[in-house]
């Protein structure tokens, strides 16, 4: 699919669902952290989760100093939190040692694609989260590929249809204007959370149905 016909799936989507407002306004290290805290987690356990434990350890010197033990009770409910709260601990001091900093604004200096391969060497961050951070809390222009980019993207063939999410991070980097790459994020995540949904997909009210490779082959 070209750059144009991506460009006018957009405009539709977004005529079809109006301006989405963000739901959060975290930094690059609360992406991070909240990140780590989501994975296989619902988001309204996981950011309530994590507003708390921003209130009970306001700076992340102090979250390090509270320890295994404790981080994890307070983040419990997310599921896995044995393994994240491990990540979340080892994440912060690997930080701390290579910059003497809880902070990852440095990395506002680097091109996207190698502040990604920075990121990528702390525990429990793949592409995913690493994108994640640099999108929303650093504002550059790439394109996280999460469950419903990933699907609605092979269902419309613009990726492969075997091609899985991480390497779908630097396909679609290739394929998608950076000025459509914010737009793209938004509007599939909306549209993949009220209409292409992984069963029982509503093809009947998709605005974008008669560009859609699932659609067509499932109406044969």
């Amino acid at each position: 699919m070209n750059p144009n016909n991506i460009k006018i799936l957009l405009e539709t989507l977004y005529e079809f669902y109006g301006k989405q407002n963000p739901t959060r306004n975290y930094d690059a290290m609360e992406e991070l952290i909240s990140c780590i805290l989501s994975q296989n987690s619902n988001d309204k356990i996981t950011f309530p989760t994590f507003d708390q434990l921003r209130i009970q350890y306001p700076t992340w010197e102090k979250l390090v100093q509270a320890g295994y033990q404790n981080i994890l009770e307070q983040v419990k409910a997310v599921g896995l939190a044995p393994t994240k709260t491990k990540n979340i601990l080892q994440s912060l001091k690997m930080i701390y040692e290579k910059t003497g900093d809880y902070s990852l604004h440095f990395l506002s200096e680097y091109e996207p694609l190698k502040a990604r391969q920075w990121l990528e060497q702390l525990p429990g961050v793949g592409p995913k989260t690493a994108t994640i951070v640099l999108t929303f809390g650093l504002g550059m222009d790439l394109i996280p590929v999460d469950t419903h980019i990933h699907r609605i993207s092979k269902r419309l063939g613009i990726i492969p249809e075997k091609m899985d999410a991480n390497t779908a991070h630097d396909y679609l980097l290739q394929i998608i204007p950076k000025p459509l790459r914010n737009s793209y994020h938004q509007q599939l995540i909306i549209h993949g959370r009220n209409l292409c949904t992984a069963r029982n997909p509503k093809c009947n009210q998709c605005p974008i149905s008669k560009s859609c490779l699932f659609e067509k082959n499932n109406s044969d």
